[in-house]
């Protein structure tokens, strides 16, 4: 089904019809933005097979993209308890088919969990929010100590200007669209980017350990930030050592296990004598001819290829 018209309220907006909004027009950016509150076009338009009615309406109903949820009994519950608002309405509805534009080879499971996480880590805190079920802003640091924040549903609230006509609200409220479809879409690449991350990471972790070797060495060909964590759930015994895998910038590194997920101390320090030591300096010291630094922690090493980091592992297994 393809939508030809987003239909959403006009005057003052907040962040879950804004995003609401944004996750159409990135599907259909051809559709035409109506911004209104009078009853007989959104009694039309509720109505209307290739219509998407959001945040206005008094009508939830996904199937028919009518995505309201000020009506007396709302518009439900998330496992979670989070209610629902305009912006998780819509990603409800959207969100698979969304994901499936920037990962075309995902199959559903893959786009079904990607979703999910967009939605636990950015959606819930919007719908929350917009419907009062949480403070729009952190008022107070784990200390306790008082301090001002400013979140994603503040910064889209902000956009409206000050005293406006309706003509400013509807200009603006383009402008904001744009910005968060943006915003929205590179957000949903970098969780999509870490679940396939992890995914891979995963079934390396478990290849390794089930050639039965007992080899303390991992090699990562595609890093994950998350490897840490992997890790210490899938190797308890603590069989691995170092991780292995190639920086950015084309540098290998290696960098020691963590004993813990939450932890900054590692299984196997790197050799106190690499410590803080560069180029020529670690080369001589750990007879690596491509070795270009340890960190002075000795968390992390690396060489410009991946032979020399490997011998870099190697010798730090057998210090």
């Amino acid at each position: 089904m393809d939508i030809d018209t987003i239909v959403v309220h006009s005057g003052p907006f907040h962040a879950d019809d804004v995003i609401g909004v944004a996750i159409l027009k990135t599907l259909f950016p051809c559709a035409d933005i109506i911004r209104t509150r009078d009853g007989l076009t959104l009694s039309v338009h509720t109505r209307q097979k290739n219509s998407a009615v959001i945040d206005v309406g008094g009508v939830c109903d996904i199937t028919r993209n009518n995505f309201d949820h000020h009506q007396r009994e709302g518009a439900g519950l998330r496992e979670s308890g989070v209610p629902y608002a305009a912006a998780g309405l819509t990603w409800q509805a959207w969100g698979e088919i969304y994901i499936s534009r920037l990962f075309p080879r995902a199959n559903w499971a893959t786009l079904r969990e990607i979703a999910q996480r967009v939605d636990r880590e950015f959606l819930e805190f919007v719908d929350a929010v917009d419907n009062g079920a949480l403070a729009p802003n952190p008022t107070k640091l784990k200390t306790g100590e008082g301090v001002k924040g400013c979140s994603i549903s503040t910064l889209i609230h902000m956009q409206n200007p000050a005293n406006g006509s309706a003509s400013e609200f509807d200009a603006v409220f383009l402008e904001t669209v744009d910005l968060v479809g943006a915003l929205l879409m590179r957000l949903v690449q970098s969780i999509g980017a870490k679940y396939l991350g992890e995914t891979r990471v995963r079934e390396a972790i478990q290849n390794h350990l089930a050639k039965n070797d007992r080899d303390p060495v991992l090699v990562l060909q595609q890093h994950a930030e998350s490897w840490q964590s992997l890790l210490c759930q899938l190797d308890p015994g603590g069989q691995l050592l170092y991780v292995v895998f190639q920086a950015p910038d084309g540098t290998w590194m290696v960098q020691q296990a963590p004993i813990g997920e939450a932890s900054f101390e590692g299984r196997k320090p790197l050799p106190e004598a690499w410590a803080g030591l560069r180029d020529e300096a670690l080369q001589s010291v750990s007879s690596v001819a491509d070795a270009v630094f340890c960190h002075r922690g000795r968390f992390i090493c690396g060489a410009r290829s991946l032979e020399g980091a490997l011998a870099l592992a190697r010798s730090a297994v057998l210090a």
